[in-house]
């Protein structure tokens, strides 16, 4: 989507200093959560920097996202910012220092969106600028491919395969019925006799219930969430995370309560 920054894609909910947008609601962190993703891209070229936003708010609003991600077992991806043919040098600092900070607080999760693409300026290379001194052009969005596909694509397959194997033996199921009001369904096999720990979470990753803490054996089973807190409290409509955790491993799914 064109135009975004950070402030954009924060989860619904997250309230913005003076001045900044609101989450927009359908393109959100929230909204990408709802579709069950096995891992998250995050890819804001420029505007933060174009907007004068601070080094500051956009590693907190990173920060955010990337905990957010954590805290659902969703792999997320982080792409440097991209050169643009900024003339005004405060915007220029802004983006350069924010390309600093994607690779020393990023670096693991990072894909490199700036080297070989951006002149020592900070410019576009011309052979990769669109026209306008903002936009890549097709040679150039066809390097980010690459670079994307090479960073991303073995860690999709290694996810796959750690599906196929984990649904062998321990499967946590969809909720029944999804959205639901005012009561779920939540099934799962163990392969064993183990302790277990399954708990509600909403989707800032804040503990909403607490459903069974304890050993159980073996076989299919079946945990009952009647939409209420830890304080036999009735929770607002949305989506909320279930989460199953043995000693060996943890699963877990979105479910959507919509009264």
């Amino acid at each position: 989507v064109g135009g975004y920054t950070t402030y954009d894609v924060m989860p619904t909910g997250f309230v913005p200093p003076n001045g900044r947008p609101l989450p927009k609601q359908y393109n959100n962190i929230t909204y990408g959560l709802s579709f069950n993703p096995v891992m998250i891209l995050v890819n804001l070229p420029s505007n933060d920097a174009a907007n004068y936003y601070t080094l500051t708010e956009q590693i907190q609003n990173y920060d955010t996202l990337i905990s957010i991600a954590y805290r659902n077992d969703i792999d997320i991806y982080v792409t440097s910012p991209q050169p643009r043919n900024f003339t005004n040098s405060n915007q220029m600092n802004l983006l350069l220092g924010m390309v600093d900070s994607c690779f020393t607080l990023y670096s693991s999760i990072a894909v490199d969106f700036w080297n070989g693409i951006a002149q020592a300026n900070g410019f576009i290379k011309p052979e990769y600028n669109s026209g306008d001194g903002v936009h890549l052009n097709n040679a150039g969005h066809h390097k980010l491919f690459e670079r994307m596909s090479q960073r991303v694509l073995p860690v999709l397959v290694d996810v796959s395969e750690i599906i196929s194997v984990t649904e062998s033996y321990f499967q946590l199921k969809q909720n029944y019925p999804n959205p639901f009001n005012p009561s779920t369904t939540i099934s799962f096999i163990l392969p064993k006799n183990t302790f277990v720990n399954f708990t509600v979470y909403n989707i800032l990753g804040e503990k909403v219930s607490e459903l069974y803490n304890g050993e159980m054996s073996l076989g299919e089973k079946q945990i009952i969430w009647n939409g209420l807190n830890d304080d036999n409290k009735s929770v607002s409509s949305g989506i909320y995370i279930y989460r199953i955790s043995t000693p060996e491993k943890h699963l877990s799914g979105k479910m959507i309560l919509q009264k």
